[in-house]
């Protein structure tokens, strides 16, 4: 059963190949489903889309997107689903305070956790903890990470989703 642990150690693996790799979402979903013997864009009906299903897990990645972004699609896709776990993965240049607010109070509305990667640091954060199939604010859980590969390489510019709707 992959949790949130598994997905900060798949985002290890991202930052040290971060020199060698685009870090457009594409190659993040591909990189953490490599790393969570899972699968990327995986179709869920007709008008969602997992980005990352690992067992009863489900990820949505966002690549310096707004901060408020994926945690819906991860609630409705788990629900579907019926999965234990659904988690958004926000891949930052930098992370600004505004930001990590707007992250905690999605967190806290949607209960789904969020995993963010800060490049020009090479922190790891994480909001929301499971607890018993439910989501408590965890106050800002800090992974300090050391310094591995180019952390500080400037990440493309995200690719845009093409919705099936349009």
């Amino acid at each position: 059963m992959a949790g949130l642990e598994d997905v900060e150690r798949a985002l290890r693996a991202l930052l040290r190949a971060a020199d060698r790799v685009s870090l457009r979402e594409p190659t993040v979903q591909d990189v953490l489903a490599g790393e969570l013997n899972g699968r990327a864009r995986v179709r869920v009906g007709s008008f969602l889309e997992a980005d990352v299903l690992a067992g009863d897990l489900c990820i949505e990645v966002k690549v310096n997107r707004r901060p408020y972004e994926g945690f819906l699609q991860a609630a409705l896709i788990k629900r579907r689903l019926g999965l234990r776990l659904a988690c958004v993965v926000h891949v930052v240049d930098e992370l600004r305070e505004e930001q990590l607010e707007l992250i905690r109070e999605c967190v806290a509305l949607t209960g789904v956790p969020c995993v963010v990667l800060e490049l020009s640091s090479g922190r790891i954060l994480r909001e929301g903890e499971q607890v018993r199939g439910k989501v408590t604010p965890s106050g800002g859980s800090e992974a300090r990470m050391g310094t591995v590969g180019a952390a500080s390489s400037p990440a493309e510019a995200p690719e845009r989703a093409q919705h099936p709707s349009g």
